[in-house]
């Protein structure tokens, strides 16, 4: 989505999304396909469910399983990305789709339509309460104000930064203390319950609360 000729047609997918929070946020470019080994253009692969593992395999050949080459970059990226505070996903990606991913079973029958690719489904379990979530979810500058707040409140509170995660909980009206994971994730559903609430106005001014204060 940085425009990177990455996909498995060859082809680049430039997100402007991405582009506009380049300048408020590091940005990290992952491909676990390419970075797992897989070739520019490359044949495109699925989901399978088989009895008690989902692999990803060749979509017209079978033969093709890139399964372990997946998991075994998934491993060591999952360490190198502990400083990750948000993550934006291709849409229906094998690999790195969110809740949007179709899986199938061994005979080629649709079991699922809301599962998620093999990378995104380990960064989820390896970082409770990540805020996740796919590119095209972000069009609507509510959905992209209310992104941005979370990726900022998530990155505060697993950082133990005691003045914004002060305001978060004031807000959230929380104890201020410091959290496990189970208390992020706890941390995150109610600020998004929260975030539905505000308006634009009230969502961009909390927004500009938070950059100031971490720019204090």
């Amino acid at each position: 989505m940085l425009g990177d000729n990455v996909r498995y047609d060859g082809r680049a997918k430039y997100s402007s999304l991405c582009s506009t929070l380049a300048s408020e946020f590091e940005l990290v470019s992952v491909c676990p396909e390419v970075e797992a080994g897989g070739s520019v253009p490359r044949p495109p692969i699925e989901l399978i469910q088989f009895q008690n593992e989902v692999r990803a395999v060749g979509r017209d050949d079978s033969s093709i399983d890139m399964t372990h080459a997946i998991r075994s970059f998934t491993r060591q990226k999952l360490f190198a990305l502990k400083g990750l505070a948000g993550f934006v996903v291709a849409t229906r990606s094998p690999s790195c789709g969110f809740n949007s991913v179709s899986l199938k079973n061994s005979n080629g029958y649709v079991i699922k339509h809301d599962s998620s690719g093999l990378f995104t489904n380990a960064l989820e379990e390896r970082y409770p309460g990540l805020p996740i979530i796919e590119e095209v979810s972000l069009v609507g500058r509510r959905a992209f104000l209310s992104y941005q707040i979370k990726v900022i409140s998530y990155h505060q509170f697993i950082n133990n930064s005691c003045e914004v995660r002060a305001y978060i909980c004031q807000l959230l009206q929380m104890n201020n203390n410091p959290l496990v994971a189970e208390g992020v994730v706890r941390l995150m559903a109610l600020l998004h319950n929260i975030l539905k609430q505000l308006d634009l106005a009230q969502l961009s001014s909390l927004l500009k609360t938070l950059r100031d204060s971490m720019n204090e």
